[in-house]
């Protein structure tokens, strides 16, 4: 993680992507005061968005584990959680923030009591401020989130039309996984959006519906919330402030990050997303599953 992060933010101030020579994953956004120019990173993915909808998934699980064990003398992973969050800053893009943000503020009111979760959530909004206030570009990227003319978010709102009218075609069990990229075009067109631009529903709740139907939705929407609630059970049976503890306060509040970040990307379908996103459920259910055994089964 403090690699991936050190890299990351190379990247935001150098363009320099090591992997491709091209540098094609790094996109120049502008300048800094005095001239120093910056770009959107890639990490060591194909893209921002892909790098900070995987990469976010750790730095939130880092944070909560610290947060967890109110204890910050490990001076590797504060420094992780600090040049991470700084390494998804780099990436520019909005639904990163909105759900790392988000996971903090989560995080907070989860563990401190209301007094001191209001103090810390009143000096991040604050520190959000000052960045709004003195970054450009940070500025612009939060008011394009407002602009009806801007593209990325007409191109959003657009398929997003499509894939509902797809599902309102086929309610049930949709059009097929997948299948509903091929169609985009196909009910853009009908729906008299004048438009090339297809792919995903870029929102993981939408893809579900358009693909799988109210069949395939509620069905990933169970599992997700069975895996919330058995990472919250062995969150909630371990001593307070222990590592143990902390480590399944750190994976619930990732899984809290993967399913806010699938509400502007698609983000369950990256590979790189969901091989991260397995290897928790992994830890989840493996955990689960030694807790319920019993001493004799364990024995034999």
């Amino acid at each position: 993680g403090f690699i991936i992060s050190i890299y990351a933010i190379f990247q935001h101030l150098t363009g320099k992507d090591f992997i491709r020579s091209t540098n094609r994953a790094v996109t120049y956004l502008g300048e800094y005061s005095g001239g120093l120019k910056f770009y959107r990173s890639a990490g060591f993915l194909s893209s921002p968005m892909t790098f900070g909808n995987s990469f976010g998934l750790f730095v939130s699980a880092v944070v909560g584990y610290l947060l967890s064990r109110s204890i910050f003398r490990n001076k590797l992973l504060v420094s992780v959680a600090i040049l991470g969050g700084m390494a998804l800053y780099a990436t520019y893009t909005r639904g990163v923030w909105f759900s790392f943000v988000c996971c903090i503020l989560i995080a907070v009111i989860m563990l401190f009591p209301k007094r001191k979760a209001a103090l810390l959530s009143g000096a991040a909004s604050a520190f959000g401020v000052l960045i709004f206030i003195f970054s450009a570009a940070f500025r612009m990227r939060i008011l394009e989130v407002f602009d009806f003319n801007y593209a990325s978010l007409i191109n959003r709102l657009n398929l997003w039309s499509a894939n509902i009218a797809m599902f309102k075609d086929f309610p049930l069990l949709g059009v097929g996984y997948g299948k509903n990229e091929d169609l985009a075009l196909t009910y853009l067109d009908r729906l008299a959006i004048n438009t090339r631009f297809t792919g995903h529903a870029h929102n993981t709740f939408i893809q579900f519906l358009s693909g799988t139907g109210l069949v395939g939705t509620v069905i990933y929407t169970a599992i997700s919330v069975l895996l919330l609630v058995e990472n919250y059970k062995l969150m909630r049976g371990g001593e307070p402030h222990s590592p143990r503890t902390a480590l399944f306060f750190g994976l619930f509040i990732a899984q809290i990050f993967l399913h806010l970040s699938g509400l502007t990307e698609c983000s369950f379908k990256d590979a790189e997303v969901t091989h991260f996103a397995v290897v928790i459920f992994a830890l989840i259910l493996a955990s689960r599953l030694k807790n319920n055994l019993r001493p004799a089964c364990c024995a034999a």
